[in-house]
């Protein structure tokens, strides 16, 4: 398993500084292909000094500005990202760019446990049913 799908995982079960340590890892190892040395080691301090919630915002941070550079970051990692930081807003205007990039891992939106949270948002059930995946 991956060290980003690790991550979710451990986030998920409110592990959040190992799920930190396995994003900062993906990060080194290039899972966001956007993202630099650089920014691995300002997220790794960032970790140390703002714990597992300050690397999360840290790192949603990041992806955005290299996203607004015009280098692709995909709609999907920000949504989950957002959804795991309790940012419903942010995660489903990013999940709703997400089914518009056409990538074929949006169709796990129904099921991701990022997405756990979702079932009262009507705009996650207009996402599932502009995917779909619901009626």
């Amino acid at each position: 398993m991956g060290h980003q799908q690790r991550g979710e995982i451990l986030w998920a079960l409110d592990r959040r500084e190992e799920a930190a340590r396995d994003w900062l890892r993906c990060v080194e190892l290039d899972g966001f292909a956007s993202l630099t040395p650089e920014d691995a080691a300002t997220l790794d301090t960032t970790l140390k000094q703002a714990g597992p919630d300050g690397f999360l915002r840290g790192l949603i941070g990041v992806l955005e500005r290299r996203r607004a550079e015009g280098r692709f970051v995909s709609a999907y990692d920000l949504a989950r990202l957002h959804a795991f930081a309790g940012n419903k807003p942010r995660a489903l205007d990013h999940l709703e760019q997400a089914v518009d990039e056409h990538r074929p891992y949006t169709l796990n939106a129904k099921v991701h446990i990022a997405f756990r949270d979702f079932q009262d948002e009507p705009r996650y059930h207009a996402v599932l049913r502009r995917l779909k995946l619901e009626q």
